[in-house]
């Protein structure tokens, strides 16, 4: 079935099939009109107001920006490194309802992955101004590029994901809740997690049992 941009932007699919579409997305929320389509006219990518909202006292949301958990990973040499906490937060990329803490869990952890000021992801990448504005423009799918968060653009890098025990994440007294996303950005950051992990490939490696 043919897609519209008014489908894409009135949030009645998530997933997209061509890169073009994710693109579209995301030009409309930062104010480009798309086809007969208007921008978005706060655009949203540009409006911390409209993009984030107060984090809830307790509890945790899908796309709530974190401090305080560790981002480790298995660099080159095969060795864990762990990423220095002042260079990041985190966002939580667990459902709301699998981040719950109930005594009877089945979701023994809770999943997230680095954010960074764009600055420091920047320096951190050694980017170049073709880097730097294809991050900004969102064409990447592992960077998610959010607005501007105390004086600088957030950056979540979907790449990277980390796992830690939810007890210990509710119970912590050394992570912190700072932000969460409003429902549109919600929408965004569900469109960059589709185009990364469900985007089809062009011709699928994949081959049934008759084939075989």
């Amino acid at each position: 079935m043919a897609r519209s941009p008014e489908d894409l932007i009135t949030k009645k699919i998530y997933s997209t099939e061509t890169y073009d579409e994710i693109q579209s997305i995301f030009k409309h929320f930062r104010g480009k009109k798309l086809g007969s389509f208007q921008g978005d006219l706060r655009p949203l990518l540009e409006d911390p107001k409209a993009f984030y909202r107060a984090a809830p006292d307790k509890g945790f949301l899908q796309g709530d920006i974190l401090s305080g958990l560790p981002v480790t990973f298995i660099d080159a040499e095969g060795d864990a490194t762990e990423l220095s906490s002042e260079d990041h937060f985190v966002m939580t990329l667990s459902n709301e309802c699998d981040a719950e803490l109930r005594e009877k869990n089945h979701q023994a952890y809770i999943r997230y992955c680095p954010v960074y000021r764009e600055s420091t992801l920047f320096a951190l990448l050694e980017a170049d101004n073709s880097l730097k504005g294809a991050i900004q423009a969102n064409k990447i799918s592992e960077y998610f590029r959010m607005p501007s968060f105390e004086g600088d653009a957030l950056v979540a890098d979907l790449s990277l994901w980390c796992s830690a025990d939810l007890p210990w994440v509710h119970n912590s007294k050394s992570v912190s809740r700072i932000i969460s996303l409003s429902e549109d950005a919600y929408f965004l950051l569900k469109a960059k997690l589709a185009w990364l992990l469900l985007r089809p490939t062009k011709e699928s490696q994949r081959l049934t049992l008759q084939e075989i």
